[in-house]
């Protein structure tokens, strides 16, 4: 007999509902709306005393939110009150949900498979419980790979349409006020959580800062932990199998998804306080010293002219589980991202494992579609994942990789169309990216080519030291790098610029001291050279001279 029904809901295309304008205060509204009807705080307001937390909810992560009910009425008559009061108060939101039985005939095979229970397993080898969990998750899916369309309250003809998604214009009701009020109020709550004391975000692209006349770029940044759905999984096979101890299965499976949504959240929240800590920082260095002659100033502040003081130049958009993504000044996008794979990496889970990411970072100018650059944002950040598991299969979740792309006009919708332009005419490719920025232990003598702080190292060189490396020169050895490897060593020849291919990757082609640089003492001279995976060389330098006028390094604290 069955004791207990449980039910799901979701929301479905998430990112065209948050990105669909090139609005960040929109944006961040439209996050945080759907952050909030898959919360108990939501659940309480639709269904009033259908809903209870402590008997109801099981978990909420993963972008969806499981609860039991003791008969399907109730199950039914919540899903039914919930899926009606967001179709009223958010009528451009898909909202889906599914209840099945709970089943104490199931369990889970060596694929991860929903199957029948078999009646000769020992008790300690059934897990039950998480196969319900399982089969509830998978028939949401089929219900949404049958769902062909959706529908909406259309227009009487007579109302005055938005001019971006062309939806009636509906006069601003007092309920829709005081929704308006709730919904910030939770948005400016969840922001005092991951910011420094003193300091808010921002809710405008242009108060992102900016310099004058030369920077008006932004960075979309999609973060993705690794292999989080089957970390969940591995887990719930860990908890109490047998359905007398549901409860418990439920109590520990709360505290994990509570436990990856804090990580995240904090990860974050360190991320803001470098960045914070970079704003503070000043300098007594000659070369920095304001035109009045006082003396010291505040490196990035002078970089970012536009910056309102007590603003960060970065905006939380979606912080929900393993799922992050914000907005950033163009110029510290890609090290901010870095600094969260940093931060994200020194914490550890209830299952006493390490949490990795990966990063996808889209630098694009202000008007850029805002949903394109997280499209991309994403692209990006899947092609991180994929580098690892060409690197090394058994500790692809291990590693935290970032990538990036910074657009400078017209850009092809594929990241793969995207790659194709960074062949040279020789048939070697420009871009080294993606950058392994933490593992858990050095993956293979291969990947040191393709550490985070190498591209870091090359790109302070070419910043500070413009005396030497001319940025005349170093910007003339871009367009040569696309003629290929003889003509790249030729123009460095001439230049007298060979020393920063063994500056930069001293460390990893061989053992040699500092004093031997330009002696060409046993050295090795590398301009291309080979990754895992592909067959064609890829360049050492490109990487770091094509962002040199949109990147500022961030200092780590010590």
């Amino acid at each position: 007999m069955v004791k207990r029904y449980l039910a799901i809901t979701e929301v479905s295309q998430k990112q065209a509902y948050i990105f669909s304008r090139n609005e960040l205060r929109y944006n961040v509204k439209n996050s945080a709306a759907i952050a909030w009807i898959t919360d108990p705080d939501y659940f309480r307001r639709a269904a009033g005393e259908v809903f209870n937390e402590a008997e109801n909810l099981v978990y909420a992560g993963g972008g969806h939110s499981v609860l039991q009910f003791g008969t399907e009425e109730a199950a039914k008559e919540f899903c039914r009150k919930l899926t009606l009061k967001v179709h009223k108060e958010f009528p451009k939101m898909d909202l889906f949900t599914k209840i099945v039985p709970y089943r104490e005939d199931i369990d889970l095979d060596k694929k991860n498979v929903v199957v029948k229970l078999d009646p000769n397993k020992k008790a300690d080898e059934v897990k039950t419980n998480a196969a319900n969990i399982r089969n509830l998750i998978a028939e949401l899916e089929k219900k949404k790979a049958i769902h062909q369309s959706s529908f909406h309250q259309g227009t009487y003809g007579i109302e005055e349409l938005d001019p971006v998604d062309f939806y009636p214009i509906l006069p601003i009701s007092e309920e829709n006020k005081e929704l308006e009020k709730m919904i910030w109020k939770r948005i400016k709550a969840e922001d005092r959580k991951v910011l420094p004391v003193g300091y808010e975000m921002p809710l405008s692209f242009e108060e992102l800062g900016g310099s004058k006349g030369s920077s008006n770029f932004i960075a979309v940044v999609h973060i993705d932990g690794n292999g989080m759905g089957n970390r969940v999984l591995e887990y719930q096979k860990t908890l109490p199998g047998s359905p007398e101890k549901w409860d418990c299965f439920c109590k520990e499976l709360k505290t994990f998804s509570n436990d990856i949504d804090n990580a995240f959240k904090e990860a974050f929240r360190d991320m803001n306080g470098i960045l914070a800590f970079n704003l503070q920082k000043e300098t007594s260095d000659e070369k920095n010293t304001d035109k009045k002659g006082t003396g010291e100033k505040n490196l990035l502040n002078e970089k970012l002219e536009t910056l309102k003081d007590g603003v960060l130049p970065i905006r939380r958009i979606i912080t929900s589980g393993d799922d992050i993504c914000f907005v950033a000044e163009g110029r510290i996008g890609i090290e901010c991202a870095a600094v969260f794979l940093e931060k994200l990496a020194a914490k550890e889970g209830k299952d006493k494992k390490a949490y990795a990411a990966c990063a996808g970072v889209a630098i694009v100018h202000r008007s850029f579609p805002f949903y394109r650059a997280y499209d991309l944002a994403e692209q990006l950040c899947g092609n991180a994942k994929s580098v690892n598991a060409t690197i090394c299969p058994d500790k692809a979740t291990g590693i935290s990789s970032i990538d990036w792309h910074l657009e400078f006009g017209e850009m092809q919708d594929r990241l793969c169309d995207i790659r194709k332009e960074y062949e040279t005419k020789d048939g070697m490719k420009l871009e080294l990216r993606p950058y392994i920025v933490c593992e858990p232990d050095p993956v293979n003598s291969v990947a040191d080519k393709r550490q985070y702080v190498q591209f870091l190292k090359n790109e302070k060189l070419l910043q500070e030291h413009p005396d030497y490396y001319s940025p005349g020169k170093v910007k003339e050895l871009r367009g040569v790098l696309k003629q290929g490897k003889e003509k790249t060593e030729h123009y460095l020849t001439f230049s007298h610029m060979y020393d920063l291919t063994l500056e930069s990757y001293q460390d990893v082609f061989k053992e040699i001291e500092y004093s031997m640089i330009g002696k060409g003492q046993g050295l090795e001279h590398k301009t291309f050279m080979t990754v895992p995976g592909d067959d064609k060389e890829h360049s050492i330098l490109f990487d770091a001279i094509e962002v040199m006028d949109t990147f500022i390094p961030l200092e780590r604290q010590v």
